[in-house]
């Protein structure tokens, strides 16, 4: 809670992570995180990143470099946290890496400067899904994603979530 000061994180517990992880036969294992405020409507959808190659763990946030009311260095203390007591458990040697550490270009996917009566703040989610999604391909690395990504003009940008939002919701249906 911003006003008081006090973060509460809830996630899987070590067991149920481990198994996630072993089970998943693929080379990433995307886990959503999301964020609220209490007694709030606002909300934030991100994901963890882990690499069962590499054995690295990454936290991805649309928005970038996670600040505000819950910053960078509070979310890398608890995952790195969080992961070296799952290393410890299950020994294993997955490498949290740190948002300050991985992000190597200042990236901003879904941001305010985009609004312009159709992509708004909610499009985190639908980033979330299409950075997992592209990089579930194996095709490129997610800096190479996200430096594509933000080499488009604010409306190829815009074409291109809308399309992706537009495609998906066809697929659920």
């Amino acid at each position: 809670d911003f006003n008081e000061k006090l973060y509460l994180f809830q996630s899987y517990n070590f067991q149920s992570m481990y198994e996630i992880i072993i089970s998943n036969q693929n080379r990433y294992v995307f886990v959503p995180i999301m964020f609220s405020l209490k007694d709030s409507n606002i909300g934030h959808a991100t994901v963890i990143i882990i690499d069962k190659i590499d054995m690295t763990i990454k936290f991805f946030d649309s928005n970038g470099l996670t600040k505000g009311y819950i910053n960078s260095d509070i979310v890398d203390t608890f995952l790195k946290y969080y992961f070296n007591i799952f290393n410890i458990t299950f020994n294993e040697t997955y490498k949290y890496i740190k948002q300050k550490d991985w992000i190597k270009k200042k990236y901003t996917l879904n941001s305010s400067s985009l609004s312009n009566n159709t992509i708004q703040s909610g499009h985190c989610m639908i980033f979330t899904l299409l950075i997992a999604h592209l990089l579930s391909k194996e095709i490129n690395t997610l800096d190479e994603i996200i430096i594509e990504l933000s080499k488009m003009t604010k409306d190829e940008l815009l074409d291109f979530v809308m399309g992706y939002t537009e495609r998906a919701i066809e697929n659920l249906n």
